[in-house]
């Protein structure tokens, strides 16, 4: 959901892709590497419109089509930045659609897509975004398409009460979504509140609620983690924070501690 995923297809054939810097007038785009049986094979993608991808994700159906988005300047829009862009691939990559804007960002930056498909084809796409001209987010939007990437549902504001600095998103065996997001950016009355769950019941988002009382340990990270017979755990990454009292906002990392936590069964 950053600069780089991978993913291993029906036919056991290892896919990873990445954004790059390709030294000439068509600027960054993504590296599609694959694994055959001569080893690794690359494929440069850019798109005429999102050619200066700086975040990426891809994920690929059960009939193999490849449904990759990426995060870049729509380069038709004058001084847009980090919009998202969605297309697909259905010859292993070889080949793809021209990509398609999903959502235009301008100056509110969007960063860390999370692309997931559903047993029933639905494509759930998630981004988080600035809403105030930059680039920390402020926010988490949803979409999902259930034509096969052809059209995309008008985005959700998940509207988080406090910045997401970072999010996680997995999906069930039932195609609903559980997601998490943490943040330490917190006001000091409320510090012991720093990690958000909530979750996609397959119509809407529930409310978020604070899963992680941390006192005065600010989490920087918190990630979920699916075990095959269906639990979901959590694990977050936290940071002593003594000086919190005195409203620094960067505060000094003197010790790490982690958590894990058992969702649901």
């Amino acid at each position: 959901m950053d600069a780089s995923d991978f993913f291993v297809d029906s036919r056991d054939q290892l896919h990873l892709f990445l954004t790059a810097d390709k030294t000439s007038s068509s600027g960054e785009g993504v590296v599609h590497l694959y694994m055959d049986e001569d080893g690794w094979q690359s494929v440069y993608w850019t798109g005429k419109r999102a050619r200066a991808c700086a975040y990426v994700d891809a994920d690929i159906d059960n009939k193999g089509r490849i449904h990759l988005v990426c995060i870049g300047p729509d380069f038709k829009i004058s001084g847009d930045l980090n919009s998202v862009f969605y297309t697909h691939s259905d010859d292993a990559g070889n080949s793809w659609a021209p990509a398609k804007r999903i959502s235009l960002s301008k100056q509110n930056q969007a960063s860390s897509p999370d692309l997931m498909i559903a047993p029933d084809g639905r494509i759930h796409l998630l981004w988080a975004k600035n809403l105030s001209g930059g680039f920390m987010p402020q926010t988490i939007f949803h979409t999902f398409s259930d034509d096969n990437g052809e059209s995309w549902r008008e985005p959700t504001n998940l509207k988080t009460d406090y910045q997401p600095i970072t999010y996680d998103c997995v999906m069930d065996s039932t195609g609903n979504l559980h997601m998490v997001y943490a943040t330490p950016i917190m006001p000091p009355e409320v510090i012991e509140k720093s990690t958000f769950y909530t979750h996609w019941n397959g119509s809407e988002w529930v409310e978020f609620e604070p899963i992680v009382h941390s006192g005065f340990f600010l989490n920087f990270s918190s990630e979920l983690l699916k075990t095959n017979e269906g639990k979901l755990y959590m694990t977050a990454r936290q940071y002593n924070a003594d000086n919190w009292q005195e409203k620094e906002y960067n505060p000094k990392l003197e010790q790490a501690v982690y958590l894990t936590k058992q969702l649901y069964q």
